[in-house]
């Protein structure tokens, strides 16, 4: 360039060179990442399908994601502006060099574009400890929701929405099959989404509480492994009558009558058309508490505990159905589902092990944590290539100041470390931002997901050690090469 300028090429016709070479490492990314881009998408939908909970693969619709000739449009687009953008700066600025600086190769002695460059590797930096970081945290968390106790028995137990049609010869088939150890009704099965609310408090004109509700039969608890703690169960004649009597759980408990036994006391029931929905509340004002029943997670594993949750009395007549069986329980459900669908002349809504319906409410976050660490992974290799390149750029802009280092007596220890003190301070002013951001970040799905800690210090650790680990790799080889610089050549340029 600086030979071009000093025969008298004009900068217009130099930037032309430069962007069009640009341009020429750039369309060629942009149609290689729209193969990569493929290849991915059809990676990623191979490994969802064969990570599902099994029956709940079986309904979830195999989906296409053909090539899109707007997708293909707009990545050419990205790298036709990305050549612009970046090849645009260094175009500019190289034309603008004084024609004898340039000739030697020194192009500018403005400390901006180095700013710039510094700045750019300090983003992905950043970028990259945010992004491992909030990994390591959801990772952990999705650990901590595995082992969870959701508070009753999911193992040997199958769930199933039935349709009213056939229903009555259903439920007498169910009664006399050898594997059915036993058979419960739910307005709503645990994990199987939210549940309706209902407002109530500790009498008339006390303090009103936002609370949960379902109907059970009573033999829910038992078929669930849910103790009452307190009281008694409901029976078969409140059941069968809609008695006005609930069992409430230990947090509802501990809410209404905080200093006090809640056993023979009455909750009151308010009324909210607009705010109730789901099973219609019963019509009486107020219902006896006969017992106080563990806390569980009925609704989502990742949001923790219930509510506070009111259960009314129902029969197996109507709701969906609970039944417990013995033996291979998949090799069960896939049974009874086919019995079923033949007895009521159409296909049964939903049937799902607990099991599985535990495995899915984790899958959702577990699929949220690769997701994390594949954009985590991608960070960190632009983070080796930002500081690499950097770093290499910074050695050979320094060649004749680290020649003249050597010449008056540094040794190869002292080169190492002017370029890797270099990296390690980029390094330490982007990890403490993204050290920062994860902290916000991290403090944010706390306060949504009851798993996730916003301090976990092995999290935090483990992304920082990461990015060190990759700002020290990145600035190894160009150490090396300013170690071998000599002094004798290099002094020989002017």
């Amino acid at each position: 360039i600086g030979i071009r300028l000093s025969l008298g090429a004009g900068r217009g016709r130099l930037i032309r060179q430069l962007l069009t070479e640009s341009l020429m490492l750039a369309i060629p990314a942009g149609l290689a990442g729209f193969l990569v881009s493929r290849t991915a998408i059809e990676a990623g939908l191979r490994i969802m399908y064969a990570t599902l909970p099994t029956d709940m693969a079986l309904i979830v619709p195999h989906i296409s994601l053909p090539p899109d000739i707007r997708v293909f449009g707009f990545m050419l687009m990205a790298a036709f502006a990305s050549a612009l953008l970046f090849g645009l700066a260094p175009a500019i600025q190289s034309t603008r060099a004084d024609v004898m600086l340039a000739a030697r190769g020194e192009f500018t002695s403005d400390v901006r574009p180095m700013r710039l460059r510094n700045t750019l590797v300090v983003v992905q930096i950043t970028v990259c400890a945010l992004l491992l970081i909030c990994s390591g945290v959801l990772i952990r968390g999705e650990s901590a929701m595995r082992s969870f106790d959701v508070g009753f028995r999911t193992h040997g137990v199958i769930g199933m929405a039935l349709p009213e049609k056939g229903r009555p010869v259903i439920l007498e088939r169910l009664k006399s099959d050898p594997t059915v150890q036993g058979m419960a009704a739910a307005a709503s099965i645990p994990l199987n989404g939210i549940l309706p609310p209902v407002l109530i408090s500790a009498g008339v004109g006390a303090k009103t509480s936002d609370a949960w509700y379902n109907y059970v039969s009573p033999e829910f608890f038992s078929l669930l492994d849910i103790p009452i703690l307190e009281g008694r169960n409901f029976t078969a004649e409140e059941a069968r009558s809609g008695a006005p009597v609930v069992i409430i759980s230990q947090l509802t408990a501990r809410r209404l009558w905080p200093n006090g036994n809640a056993m023979g006391r009455e909750i009151f029931i308010r009324h909210d058309e607009q705010r109730n929905w789901g099973s219609e509340l019963p019509r009486y004002p107020a219902a006896r508490v006969v017992g106080v029943t563990r806390n569980i997670i009925s609704c989502s594993i990742p949001y923790g505990p219930d509510a506070p949750l009111v259960y009314f009395p129902a029969t197996t007549s109507s709701h969906s159905i609970l039944v417990r069986v013995n033996g291979n329980v998949e090799n069960a459900r896939l049974r009874l589902d086919k019995e079923l669908s033949t007895l009521a002349g159409e296909d049964i809504e939903d049937i799902h092990s607990m099991d599985q319906a535990f495995a899915l409410s984790v899958y959702m976050f577990r699929a949220g944590s690769w997701v994390g660490m594949l954009l985590g992974g991608l960070a960190l290799a632009l983070t080796l290539s930002g500081i690499y390149g950097v770093l290499s750029y910074l050695v050979t802009q320094r060649t004749k100041e680290i020649g003249i280092r050597m010449a008056l007596g540094a040794n190869i220890g002292a080169v190492t470390r002017l370029v890797m003190t270099q990296s390690m301070r980029l390094a330490v002013v982007g990890i403490g931002l993204g050290t920062a951001l994860a902290l916000g970040v991290s403090r944010f799905l706390a306060s949504h997901l009851v798993f996730i800690n916003t301090f976990d210090l092995l999290a935090y650790a483990a992304g920082v050690f990461l990015v060190v680990a990759a700002s020290l790799g990145a600035a190894y080889f160009p150490s090396r090469r300013a170690a071998r610089i000599d002094p004798v050549t290099t002094l020989r340029y002017d």
